[in-house]
């Protein structure tokens, strides 16, 4: 099941979204063998991606597999020359086949004076 997570920070700013994957019991779960997904999107629906996507190597990195915990960095450069205002993500997971959205949720960018 996923987590709705509503985030907001500033145009040029750089973010680290973290995120800690349990089970139903509230234990970790090992994701050393998974591979993620997050992208940022103007609009549900929409067809190319306003930010990202991130992947491992590429902005996503696992922290602690076996502890479940695994970090989104959105770099400043990505959110410099999009317009203030909302956007949604997801977290997506894969893992031996299995596809699952972990976290999701509204982003919004707000207005900065210096980028």
């Amino acid at each position: 099941m996923s987590i709705k997570a509503d985030i907001r920070f500033f145009q040029g700013e750089d973010y680290t979204l973290e995120v800690t994957v349990i089970d139903a019991a509230g234990d970790a779960v090992d994701i050393t063998a998974y591979t993620f997904t997050c992208t940022i999107l103007a609009d549900y629906g929409d067809a190319g991606a306003a930010a990202g996507p991130y992947t491992i190597g590429s902005g996503i990195t696992i922290i602690d597999g076996p502890t479940g915990r695994v970090d989104v960095a959105i770099p400043d450069a990505d959110t410099t020359g999009l317009a203030a205002g909302s956007y949604v993500y997801d977290v997506k997971r894969t893992n031996d086949g299995a596809e699952s959205i972990l976290a999701h949720g509204s982003l919004t960018l707000v207005a900065a004076a210096t980028l």
